[in-house]
């Protein structure tokens, strides 16, 4: 098998106090127990709210590959990209390429320096149109509002997405993957996601 269709990379995306880093301890863990060898690299905004936070995940797909496997990847060679919120992606660009899958929440939050000015920041449709642009394939949902709506707390956010970026990773990690990392009322939100990427 070639060496490009083994090693898998993944990006998880988002802002301080999003869970981000918990979407990542969870993926990490299945992807250890899964296939074993995994690398990757984390980035935390001061690990403030609103803060960006983000985590490289690379892992190969075959349990007994013992090749090299970097922290970092060639730019336009990112497989998945997983962001709760919608410009998060934009500070990985150049990872971006034809047939990223990018699963991302609608929710914007303009950077700080734009916020305290009352200036212009990019729109939802900006933002698809630039990533279709890129070669990239997006599914955009309202995550929050869907976890307030199925869960009663927006804050299962992260997993509800995690759920739905599942459904479009050719089933290289599902669902029951996550069984001995959650407790029943996780998985359920995750198996919503999950069923929320089919209608897809």
């Amino acid at each position: 098998m070639a060496l490009i269709k083994m090693i898998k990379n993944l990006i998880i995306l988002g802002m301080g106090g999003q869970g981000v880093k918990l979407v990542s301890t969870l993926f990490r863990r299945v992807i250890g127990s899964k296939f074993s060898r995994f690398s990757g690299f984390e980035e935390r905004g001061g690990a403030q709210r609103y803060g960006p936070v983000a985590s490289a995940i690379r892992f190969s797909t075959e349990p007994d590959y013992v090749g090299p496997l970097a922290l970092d990847f060639k730019d336009g060679g990112c497989d998945w990209v997983l962001s709760l919120e919608a410009s998060e992606p934009l500070r990985y660009d150049r990872k971006l390429g034809r047939g990223t899958i990018i699963v991302t929440d609608s929710y914007i939050v303009p950077p700080t320096n734009v916020r305290r000015e009352d200036g212009d920041y990019f729109s939802l449709d900006q933002l698809s149109k630039h990533y279709k642009d890129r070669g990239c394939e997006l599914f955009v949902r309202p995550f929050r509002d869907l976890a307030k709506e199925h869960t009663n707390n927006p804050l299962n956010a992260n997993l509800l997405a995690l759920g739905f970026l599942l459904r479009h990773m050719d089933s290289l990690v599902e669902v029951n993957d996550f069984s001995d990392f959650l407790d029943d009322r996780q998985l359920k939100v995750l198996r919503s996601g999950f069923d929320l990427g089919k209608k897809a």
